[in-house]
C-alpha cells in the first residue's frame, strides 16, 4: 500500500522532470569541430576510370614526380556517407598516385584555395579505398557494386613547412 503511494507521488515528479529534460535545446558543438563547408560525395567518390588511372600511376611512375606521402588522415565524413547509403560489403586500401588531373578535385574536396601549397599533389602517392557495397534497399539478393573513394588527405604537401594535414 505504501509502495503504491510512494509511487503514484514519484509519477508525476518523473513526468514534469522528463518533459524539462527535452527543452534544453540543441547540443552545441565547440567551433573546432563544426563544418564550415558542406561535405559533398562527388568531391570524394571517384569512378572507376580515375582510379584504375591513379593506380596505375603509382605502379608506372614517370617524369621524375614520384613522391611519397608521410603520413595520412581518413575523411570520416567519406566513409559515414557510404555507411549511410550503403551497406558495406568489404573494403580494401589500394595505393596509388595522384597527377596533374587531380589537383583540382583534390583542392575542391579538401576546401583548398588554389595558392594553398597542401593542394599541390601531383606525383605524390596516396591511398584510395575500394569498397563492394550493396543498396539499403534490405533485399538480400541486391548487387554487389564497386565503389572507389579517395577519402585521404595527404601529407606532404608541403614539404617546409613541417606536415599539417
Amino acid at each position: 500500500m505504501f509502495m503504491g503511494k510512494l509511487l503514484l507521488f514519484f509519477l508525476p515528479v518523473l513526468f514534469v522532470h522528463s518533459l524539462e529534460s527535452g527543452l534544453k535545446g540543441p547540443v552545441h558543438r565547440p567551433a573546432s569541430t563544426i563544418v564550415t563547408r558542406a561535405f559533398d560525395p562527388k568531391d570524394w567518390l571517384i569512378d572507376e576510370g580515375t582510379a584504375r588511372k591513379m593506380m596505375d600511376h603509382y605502379r608506372n611512375c614517370s617524369g621524375g614526380k614520384c613522391r611519397e606521402f608521410k603520413k595520412r588522415v581518413m575523411n570520416d565524413d567519406a566513409r559515414a556517407y557510404i555507411e549511410q547509403t550503403y551497406t558495406i560489403v568489404s573494403s580494401e586500401v589500394r595505393m596509388a598516385r595522384y597527377d596533374d588531373d587531380d589537383v583540382e578535385r583534390y583542392r575542391r574536396a579538401r576546401n583548398f584555395d588554389a595558392s594553398d601549397p597542401r593542394g599541390d599533389v601531383s606525383g605524390f602517392s596516396t591511398t584510395i579505398t575500394l569498397y563492394r557495397v550493396m543498396p539499403k534497399s534490405g533485399s538480400l539478393d541486391a548487387p554487389v557494386r564497386t565503389i572507389y573513394a579517395d577519402n585521404y588527405t595527404i601529407c606532404p604537401p608541403p614539404d617546409n613547412p613541417p606536415c599539417t594535414p
